[in-house]
């Protein structure tokens, strides 16, 4: 891939490659995992010959080993194969990559499960369309439930030692309308339930406002 796109010409690239790569400097090959890198080191290289295949070309390679992420230390540097001529424009580029890789989840298994249509041509373009008109209708929806105070009742708050919340904006916009749709599924069941401990009213009083409150988001 890195080669067929260095020879299009006309996009900038990050690629991530593994440490047991090779390069060639100064007549010599040396692996990735022998740069001797710690944290809180990058390293960049421009222009040096990768692996040892024949015809492969030269590329830019950048070494990073980030200190902390969310709170917890990074167990192993990375590696990327680039032709921008940038440690930190290159690092910015593969950053903005994670937070495609969260959107490509939320098209498949963690959302609307797109791969499992096997569509392909115009249907599948049709079926793109909905899904970035839904998509931003449910990341939009999700975005408002925080500021109302009831993003708890339909995802799970974070856990104590955990630093970033279970459940993204679009799971919260996702799911939203299923969590009303099942309390009146089970409505008569939790008003009986209620009237065996009157003591709990008080918190069924306030899940009901907080049904509403979702319920005026959607």
């Amino acid at each position: 891939m890195a080669k067929w796109l260095k020879d299009q010409g006309e996009a900038d690239f990050v690629l991530r490659i593994k440490k047991h790569e090779y390069f060639l400097e100064k007549g010599e090959w040396k692996s990735l995992k022998a740069l001797g890198l710690k944290r809180g080191m990058s390293l960049y290289f421009q222009g040096l010959k990768v692996t040892k295949s024949q015809g492969f070309g030269e590329f830019n390679i950048v070494a990073k080993w980030q200190r902390t992420y969310h709170g917890k230390k990074v167990k192993e540097p990375r590696f990327f194969l680039t032709n921008i001529n940038s440690l930190t424009q290159a690092v910015s580029a593969d950053r903005k990559r994670m937070g495609i890789e969260e959107m490509f989840r939320d098209f498949k298994k963690g959302g609307y499960n797109l791969e499992a249509t096997q569509l392909e041509g115009k249907r599948l373009l049709s079926l793109l369309l909905l899904i970035t008109f839904a998509y931003t209708q449910a990341t939009l929806s999700g975005d408002i439930l925080p500021s109302k105070g009831v993003a708890n009742y339909v995802g799970r708050p974070k856990e104590a030692k955990r630093q970033t919340r279970r459940h993204s904006r679009f799971y919260l916009g996702l799911h939203g309308q299923d969590w009303l749709d099942s309390l009146d599924i089970f409505a008569q069941e939790v008003e009986e339930l209620v009237s065996l401990s009157p003591q709990k009213r008080r918190y069924y009083q306030r899940g009901r406002r907080a049904a509403s409150l979702i319920q005026s988001v959607f």
